[in-house]
């Protein structure tokens, strides 16, 4: 790590420092400069602070950013803030949108600045989510459906122990209090305005203690106030609410060999039936499996249970029938109708696989893992119009994969469209920065739309990235800016290219 250091460069750049490699600084400086100004904008009129003295550092390498940010040379966050210190992995990783990461980052160092860095994690962690919304909808993370599942099944975290989730939640569960918290923050916004979030802040710096600094600024018990966030969130999750939902997180338990409670004994033993079946133990699911229909016929839970138990005992043709019983009953579920189309999938009944996985997405718009199982059997049975629309939910759901973006690339400019070819670009750009393709693709879709300044940063960055192929980069924009109607861009690059040592001024 120290010797790592030495190939490093700490600069005074455009409204704040600077550290990053010698080998992309330049680069860097580039891509941070605008993205910061914008930011340090927007957050000082939000939160009505300045933010003086703002250090950035961005590091090439993994280990070194985690010792650097840690102390420790395998802990793999993408950024991290020390209120006026940011730290960041390069945009060269490519596998993370490196502008919602460092927007981000700096969203919490207003929150530290303004809290005396005194706000607690879920507080911030939730504001910063909020901002990264706002900033761009595609930056949202899309945890409704399991969100839904915590509402319908009574374990929503409270406003109080929200931290608790944070701190000793595994991965899959911080990835839905990142958004519970999220969901706190633009509830408080709706109901009682952005500023009563901004005072909070300013309490927090008297008292870090979330109890006292609600029911201070909103006068109100904290209890009052969870009633209502779940009031409010169960309308906002209305039409999820309305499927029968199964309790992943109880199945979980369960796997631990916890003790969990059950509404009715049939439910239980439909549960138990689902645990025996994903440990192998078939003849135990089906004794528990028969008990559950003995005990409840009809209830709801157990028919859906009962279908997700024999899709996991690749009892195919009874899973398929036991979901079309379900459905005739008038049971919906997301997890029923996923099911059923990995089953009909297995059966290769394509056009049933297909309705199902229709259905799901209906039911569940915004579940990534819904539009992922819809994307290939609509392409099966040729429904190509459901088959993009599954692969343009996919992307809009996912702005962390550089591979995503280039596919979807292709596909917009096959069709000729070039505006949504140009943000996929963007996109691609934002995952992988330091790619000279990537920004390559953003200077060639920019072009069709007429983004000729846009076009030409993106150029003059490729140049950074890949300085040996500097000139070939000029001819091709000289090329496409003349094929475009932009004589006097064009010349300007045709210009770089009689210069000894052609670069951008």
């Amino acid at each position: 790590y120290d010797r790592g250091l030495r190939e490093y460069v700490t600069e005074d750049v455009d409204g704040f420092r600077l550290r990053a490699h010698n080998s992309h600084f330049d680069l860097l400086r580039d891509i941070a400069e605008p993205l910061v100004a914008e930011a340090r904008q927007q957050f000082g009129e939000r939160y009505q602070v300045e933010l003086p003295g703002l250090t950035i550092e961005i590091f090439a390498e993994r280990e070194a950013f985690s010792v650097r940010s840690v102390g420790l040379p395998h802990v793999d966050p993408h950024g991290i803030c020390f209120g006026r210190v940011v730290l960041s992995r390069s945009p060269g990783d490519g596998n993370f949108n490196w502008p919602m990461v460092l927007w981000h980052e700096l969203a919490h160092s207003y929150h530290l600045e303004l809290s005396e860095e005194r706000v607690p994690i879920w507080f911030t962690e939730g504001l910063a989510e909020y901002e990264t919304r706002k900033k761009d909808p595609s930056w949202t993370r899309f945890h409704h459906l399991n969100l839904a599942r915590r509402v319908a099944h009574g374990k929503l975290w409270s406003i109080a122990e929200m931290d608790r989730a944070f701190m000793t939640g595994g991965h899959l569960e911080i990835g839905q209090a990142y958004q519970a918290a999220m969901l706190v923050m633009e509830y408080l916004d709706e109901q009682y305005g952005f500023e009563t979030i901004v005072e909070m802040l300013q309490r927090f710096a008297d008292t870090p203690r979330t109890q006292r600094v609600f029911e201070a600024t909103l006068e109100r018990s904290i209890e009052d106030v969870d009633r209502e966030f779940e009031q409010w969130l169960r309308r906002k999750f209305s039409p999820l609410l309305r499927q029968e939902l199964v309790d992943w997180m109880r199945l979980h338990n369960m796997l631990g060999d916890e003790e969990v409670e059950h509404a009715t004994s049939a439910e239980g033993a439909a549960y138990r039936a689902m645990v025996a079946a994903v440990r192998g133990d078939e003849e135990r699911a089906k004794l528990q499996l028969k008990s559950a229909q003995r005990r409840g016929e009809g209830e709801p839970s157990v028919a859906v249970m009962r279908v997700l138990v024999l899709d996991a005992l690749d009892e195919i043709d009874d899973g398929l029938e036991a979901g079309d019983q379900a459905l005739r009953a008038g049971i919906e579920s997301f997890d029923l109708r996923y099911a059923m189309s990995r089953m009909a999938e297995r059966a290769d009944r394509r056009e049933e696989a297909f309705v199902h996985a229709l259905a799901a997405t209906t039911i569940a718009p915004d579940e990534l893992q819904g539009w992922k199982q819809l994307e290939p059997r609509a392409r099966a049975v040729e429904e190509l119009g459901w088959s993009r629309r599954a692969a343009t939910e996919i992307f809009d759901r996912n702005p962390h994969d550089a591979s995503l973006a280039r596919r979807r690339l292709d596909l917009f400019e096959e069709f000729g469209d070039y505006h949504g070819a140009y943000e996929v670009a963007r996109r691609w750009t934002e995952v992988a920065g330091l790619d000279a393709r990537a920004q390559l693709a953003r200077a060639r879709t920019a072009v069709r739309r007429g983004a000729f300044d846009d076009a030409t940063t993106s150029w003059d960055r490729a140049a950074l990235v890949s300085p040996a192929r500097r000139i070939e980069i000029w001819q091709i924009a000289a090329e496409e800016l003349a094929n475009a109607g932009a004589d006097d861009l064009a010349r300007t690059y045709e210009q770089y290219l009689d210069e000894d040592e052609p670069r951008p001024q």
